[in-house]
């Protein structure tokens, strides 16, 4: 009986020593997260202050059809850019409802960036001891790409996250959403959704169905080393 008893004594203590160890290392991580997120989140304010001038987002390349004698298509020059513009009406529910599932399931409820987020990325930053993590919006992802020529240090995520609050200002969601889905790059030559629902599966983007769309939004974050036709 004494034997069993410091047997459940043992247990309560090694719990309890777990218990304030993983408490202690949760503080850890807060302070840290808050410690660099307080001088960021300024620095975001003061750079959204300093300036009213509207966001001027790239114009898109698209590719050139070619047509016969008749006016119907019968090819295309891609260049360097497959692209064609879509509507957000043209995309399919199961493509719209899986990239902002993947990438952004905020994205109706913020201003362009999400703190949450943020403070996840850097907490899974640090206990990764580097960078393992971002913590970009739809919008962030979109300024990125069209005005920031694809910045990635960390010295670029104060100026992008204050034009992404401006771009949401400046823009509906649907806009912001439609304009995205037409910018990115879905490997294999293919930008936006359209190129890429073509390209993969032969079908246009109002045509995408669940496991299609699971495929092309798993693109978004590894458009190369991601691409099946490599």
């Amino acid at each position: 009986m004494v034997a069993r008893g410091f047997s459940a004594l043992g247990r309560w203590l090694f719990f309890g020593v777990r218990l304030v160890v993983l408490i202690a290392l949760g503080a850890s991580t807060l302070a840290i997260t808050a410690a660099t997120l307080a001088p960021q989140a300024s620095d975001i304010l003061n750079a959204n202050r300093s300036t009213s001038a509207e966001v001027d987002l790239d114009t898109l390349a698209l590719r050139s059809l070619v047509f016969d004698k008749n006016g119907a298509p019968i090819g295309q020059l891609n260049g360097e850019i497959n692209r064609e513009l879509v509507t957000l009406d043209q995309i399919s529910q199961e493509a719209i409802t899986t990239v902002l599932t993947v990438e952004d399931a905020a994205f109706y409820r913020h201003d362009g960036i999400n703190v949450r987020a943020i403070a996840r990325a850097l907490v899974r930053n640090v206990e990764a001891g580097g960078v393992d993590q971002g913590g970009s919006t739809i919008t962030q992802q979109l300024i990125k790409n069209s005005v920031l020529d694809d910045a990635v240090g960390v010295e670029d995520k104060i100026p992008e996250a204050a034009l992404a609050m401006r771009l949401e200002g400046q823009l509906e969601k649907d806009e912001i959403l439609e304009r995205y889905l037409n910018t990115v790059y879905f490997g294999a030559g293919s930008y936006g959704i359209q190129a890429a629902a073509e390209t993969y599966f032969g079908v246009d983007a109002s045509q995408l169905d669940w496991v299609q769309s699971a495929m092309l939004a798993s693109l978004i974050s590894s458009p190369v080393t991601g691409d099946p036709t490599r």
